[in-house]
């Protein structure tokens, strides 16, 4: 893939790794789910070089690049990225503080999320 989002301040680029398929294979939208206050598993893509305060010191966000991340459903704004279907991404660029936390690699693997 040849698209990039380099997030400003501390805007993080998330790629959803739990999408929920049908029994054919057909990705269920968000939308369409019955419980909206579920959380959601990515992979952060990207992250920002942080953002000032008022008094001039700099907040880095917490989230590192690789790190496997809960978030809202509702979170942030989701984009594809990819021009063919086998290309296609679902990534979401949100706040570092709209993040609920990490979950272990460990724990993304033996969900079958990623592999070793």
């Amino acid at each position: 893939m040849s698209e990039k989002i380099i997030p400003f301040g501390d805007n993080v680029v998330v790629e959803i790794v739990n999408q929920e398929k049908s029994a054919g294979g057909i990705i269920i939208p968000d939308k369409a789910k019955s419980n909206q206050r579920d959380a959601i598993i990515g992979k952060v893509l990207a992250v920002g070089e942080g953002r000032m305060t008022e008094y001039g010191a700099k907040i880095i966000p917490s989230a590192k690049v690789g790190d496997y991340v809960l978030l809202g459903r509702s979170a942030g704004v989701e984009i594809e990225l990819g021009t063919r279907s086998k290309d296609k991404r679902r990534v979401r660029i949100l706040r570092d503080v709209e993040l609920f936390g990490a979950v272990e690699e460990s724990r993304i693997i033996q969900l079958g999320l990623a592999t070793p």
